[in-house]
């Protein structure tokens, strides 16, 4: 093989690692813990495509899957006007997302709230300007589809779907955390997954 062949190949096996590596991932969850490390958040068996949600913004832009593609997204989800736990987990993913230093721009945030619902009064414009606020095209199609990610997982059915969820970067929901876990191991799962995906923002 001459070095222009080689060096073709090379190129070209850098930019198929990374997909490849995120379709296993998503073919095969548990993998994640082949290090014998544990994940703090519960897996969604089988992650769910998000392939067909639409959501818009406040500037009446609507938003599809391709929002996601290259990042690692916190989701969070609140069935009224964002109160105190909604804040609480805008908190917690903000000083996630910060602690990954120089990965920061690898993961982002998409809080979404009802129809008609009046956005959060309490949001550092310099701090959260990876958020994007956005109302779900269909109320009833968010709400169906987070309920059946939550009956995957063993987090208490007492629980409200609004919880912090998790999508990869090729727009699957794949991962949720309880209202009451810490930041750090928040942290812990997405620093692993950014190492392991190796794949850089668009």
């Amino acid at each position: 093989m001459n070095n222009s062949r080689r060096t073709l190949l090379v190129i070209f096996l850098l930019f198929l690692t990374p997909v490849l590596i995120a379709v296993v991932l998503h073919k095969f969850p548990s993998l994640v813990n082949l290090t014998g490390q544990k994940n703090y958040g519960e897996l969604i068996q089988p992650a769910m495509p998000l392939d067909d949600m639409r959501f818009i913004t406040p500037a009446f832009d609507t938003v599809d899957k391709t929002f996601f593609e290259g990042h690692w997204t916190f989701l969070i989800f609140s069935s009224d006007a964002c109160g105190s736990a909604c804040e609480e987990q805008l908190y917690k993913t903000r000083q996630t997302r910060l602690a990954l230093g120089k990965d920061m721009d690898k993961a982002q945030r998409l809080l979404i709230l009802p129809r008609h619902s009046a956005p959060p009064v309490n949001l550092n414009k310099e701090l959260d300007h990876d958020l994007l606020l956005a109302v779900p095209a269909d109320d009833a199609e968010w709400q169906t589809m987070l309920l059946a990610a939550m009956a995957t997982t063993t987090i208490s059915n007492n629980e409200s779907i609004d919880q912090i969820y998790l999508i990869d970067p090729l727009g699957n929901l794949m991962m949720a955390y309880p209202n009451d876990i810490a930041g750090n191991l928040i942290l812990k799962d997405l620093q692993r997954l950014v190492r392991v995906s190796w794949i850089q923002p668009k």
